[in-house]
């Protein structure tokens, strides 16, 4: 099944290659490449000043805000998201004020998780006491307690140290300096870093302790009470795709990948499906290592910030099939993480959104996206399958991230996307509206 996000018809005519578009005082010509929530955002902004063409290499726009229509079993017409699917009005201040701006419809949605490990027989959701310890089907384990006493000491430490975390220090040298056993590790706090980032297990102790603590205290995690309330998006992520990209929609060119972007002292030239498209600036709402391959000429500096960042593919499975959920109807969640066995670190992530409960959707059919596990779910109830890419982080991230921003406006060039922040749509709608912002300052200077 096609994604179902906003896809104008296909553009055939690119916009006329010409030298020098620019005159003081008059707007730019700009290039936006990528229709993620990113370059969807930098387009919205900048063309309230600008022309703006935006390209975009899949059939749709929105990239992770990715929109599916599917049927019940009652035959009935169901909006199913993919890839984005909640925000909160606390911690997503900027992409909760452009929903405002365009009107996008909003409702609650509800956030909770579930860990399932076959292994260890341990199983628990965060809905209540009840179900945190497993109950009532299972009495909780010694293994279960020695887990929820060490997830009190794991809140008090990380809020005590989220203010001291060194450059380079990691998570597992978190756990290893005050000696957390690998119940937390493996149990608790994994199965979060992973539901939150769609790490792989193996990849939760490299991941940066300064930039982890300040996420969880930021979205009280780090806390019983004081979570943030959860919102979704009414009929799917391409109502807000659709508002977003009303002013420059005729100059959206869709199934249009840019095979190279080359700089110029007067400005830069895209090379795209045989064309050459000619702009005073280009804004790379890309993923980084997209960036570095379509960039012809990066420089040093260039090169070893995009390198430090890393993804990781995982394939999105939607489908209808429960026998993904926890057996136990009781402990079904928001996210529901599961593994055969929490030893093996070389298993890609295996997790469970369950649609229904995030989305609020009004059907009797369970709707659920499933990462990595598609041999282990009825092929019957498959919907469809397409692959996503998340970045991963490690200790290099921090300055990367650092060195990018400082690069901005460099030889025409602007990078924006969720990885220079914590990789989430917040991250990337922030990325896209300071790149407009510093676009339209830098020429008001000029």
């Amino acid at each position: 099944m096609d994604p179902g996000s906003f896809s104008p018809a296909a553009q055939d005519v690119f916009p006329t290659p010409s030298r020098g578009l620019s005159i003081q005082g008059v707007s730019m010509r700009i290039a936006v490449v990528g229709a993620g929530v990113s370059g969807l955002v930098a387009a919205h902004f900048l063309s309230k000043e600008h022309e703006v063409f935006v390209f975009e290499k899949e059939s749709w726009a929105g990239g992770h805000a990715c929109t599916v229509t599917a049927h019940d079993e009652a035959g009935q017409e169901v909006h199913v998201d993919i890839g984005f699917l909640v925000y909160n009005e606390r911690t997503y201040p900027v992409f909760t004020k452009i929903l405002r701006a365009i009107e996008a419809p909003t409702r609650p949605s509800e956030m909770s998780l579930s860990v399932r490990c076959l292994r260890c027989q341990l199983q628990y959701a965060s809905h209540n006491l009840t179900t945190v310890l497993g109950l009532p089907h299972r009495f909780p384990s010694w293994q279960h307690t020695q887990m929820l006493l060490e997830i009190l000491r794991f809140h008090r430490l990380a809020n005590a140290y989220r203010n001291r975390a060194q450059a380079g220090e990691t998570l597992g040298d978190f756990f290893h300096t005050h000696r957390f056993s690998d119940v937390l590790s493996r149990h608790y706090v994994g199965p979060m870093t992973a539901a939150i980032w769609s790490a792989p297990p193996g990849a939760v102790r490299h991941f940066p302790l300064a930039l982890f603590l300040e996420f969880m205290h930021n979205h009280g995690l780090l806390r019983v009470y004081g979570q943030p309330r959860w919102r979704t998006i009414n009929g799917g992520s391409r109502e807000y795709v659709r508002r977003l990209i009303r002013p420059f929609a005729e100059r959206l060119y869709l199934n249009a990948p840019v095979r190279q972007v080359v700089r110029r002292p007067w400005g830069v030239e895209l090379h795209v499906n045989g064309s050459i498209v000619r702009a005073d600036k280009v804004v790379l709402a890309l993923h980084a290592d997209q960036a570095l391959r379509i960039l012809a000429d990066t420089s040093p500096q260039e090169r070893r910030a995009l390198e430090s960042i890393k993804y990781q593919a995982n394939e999105i499975v939607l489908h209808t099939d429960t026998r993904m959920l926890p057996h136990n109807r009781a402990l079904w969640a928001s996210w529901n993480y599961h593994t055969p066995d929490c030893h093996d670190e070389s298993k890609p992530l295996a997790i469970t959104y369950n649609l229904n409960r995030l989305q609020r959707l009004r059907t009797n059919t369970t709707f659920c996206v499933t990462l990595n596990c598609a041999d282990r779910i009825d092929p019957q109830r498959i919907i469809g399958r397409w692959t996503f890419d998340h970045p991963q982080y490690t200790p290099r991230v921090p300055h990367a991230q650092n060195e990018l921003r400082a690069l901005r406006g460099e030889r025409h060039t602007y990078f924006c996307g969720a990885y220079l922040g914590y990789g989430f749509h917040e991250d990337g709608a922030r990325s896209g509206f300071e790149v407009a912002h510093l676009v339209t300052r830098e020429r008001a200077a000029a």
